[in-house]
């Protein structure tokens, strides 16, 4: 039964979980940060994989398989929310350490080496797609590279987080260069709200929700460094109590008529970040697997459909995914696992 991914990623992740009675001062640290990251980035492969087991027609007939295809659809955008956010905060807290130079090296470590690593990955999707005998069209690989289309390879997340950068750099540059009050941040962070607002309105008219529907997390973690010891300060006033708040929150938007969903799904996403914070503020998530998993993100993302459509594009991958499925999962999970270890000798810094 499919649903068995489901246990055996709870009982994996319960390694090193342990609780605290009190405020974990350090709960947004990078191991921890990572920790939570890892936790999400297998549910995005389970995500991404199912997509092929449900192509194959697998058919999802027995108890476990219809609890694991719920589970799957419950998750629904919330999977790459704390990417998103975390992405912010890291921008925020390195900018205030760091001032004009951050801001300085922003387009060639952020926005330009992010795209050469992406533009290597799609290289070797159009490779394999050769190989595989898949037809590509020459505008399809050039917006490929561009992370505007896709030759088989995750795209919308890199673009998403790409033009996030791009419009934190523009606005930090400026703001440094005319109105920088020391100190006080929160005049540059209103213009990446209302720019990221502005690109979701863009990007409604020519792709489909998932491609903004979760931007806002990105200026949102930087809000949250800036007015981080005011939440805290709120929270640990009364933490169940406001835990109980947003969870509450949440469960009333995802009852939203659904011709409102596409409007107020930020708005979740938003809620679903928080409600996460204070959970990292209670509970410790130290297993160094799923650390290791964060800090290797980028080709663990990225790379992860190589395996998959590489099988079932093969002659007989099909029949083989639909009649062994937990087979398929394993050698895949154990596929990119392989590649985001050996992801450092071909990966691109710049300095």
């Amino acid at each position: 039964m499919l649903v068995l991914v489901y246990f055996v990623l709870f009982f994996f992740c319960l390694i090193g979980l342990r609780s605290h009675k009190e405020y974990n001062i350090d709960y947004l640290a990078i191991d921890r940060c990572n920790s939570v990251k890892g936790f999400f980035i297998i549910i995005v492969f389970i995500r991404h994989i199912n997509q092929y087991i449900l192509n194959s027609r697998y058919h999802f007939s027995n108890l476990g398989d219809l609890v694991y295809f719920k589970l799957d659809s419950l998750v629904g955008q919330f999977l790459v929310v704390m990417f998103l956010f975390f992405s912010g905060y890291g921008i925020m807290e390195s900018y205030k350490k760091k001032g004009d130079s951050y801001v300085d090296t922003m387009p060639r470590k952020r926005v330009l080496t992010t795209l050469l690593n992406f533009d290597i990955a799609v290289l070797a999707f159009i490779i394999f797609n050769l190989l595989l005998g898949k037809s590509m069209s020459l505008k399809q690989i050039l917006l490929s590279f561009l992370a505007w289309d896709s030759v088989g390879n995750s795209n919308w997340y890199i673009f998403c987080i790409i033009l996030c950068y791009t419009l934190s750099f523009a606005v930090l540059y400026l703001y440094n260069k005319f109105f920088c009050l020391r100190n006080v941040y929160i005049y540059a962070l209103l213009p990446i709200f209302f720019l990221s607002i502005v690109a979701m309105i863009v990007l409604s008219c020519f792709k489909a929700p998932y491609w903004y529907n979760t931007m806002l997390c990105f200026p949102f973690g930087m809000l949250y460094s800036e007015m981080k010891g005011r939440i805290e300060r709120i929270v640990q006033l009364n933490y169940f109590g406001n835990l109980i708040i947003l969870i509450v929150i949440l469960l009333i938007l995802r009852y939203i008529p659904i011709s409102l969903r596409g409007l107020v799904y930020n708005l979740e996403a938003l809620v679903f970040a928080m409600i996460v914070v204070l959970l990292m503020m209670r509970i410790e998530l130290d297993n160094r697997w799923l650390q290791w998993m964060g800090q290797k993100l980028f080709p663990l993302y990225i790379y992860q459909r190589l395996s998959m459509m590489t099988i079932y594009e093969l002659p007989g991958g099909k029949s083989f995914i639909s009649s062994y499925p937990l087979i398929y999962i394993m050698i895949c999970f154990i596929c990119v696992l392989i590649i985001a270890s050996q992801y450092y000798r071909w990966q691109i810094k710049l300095s």
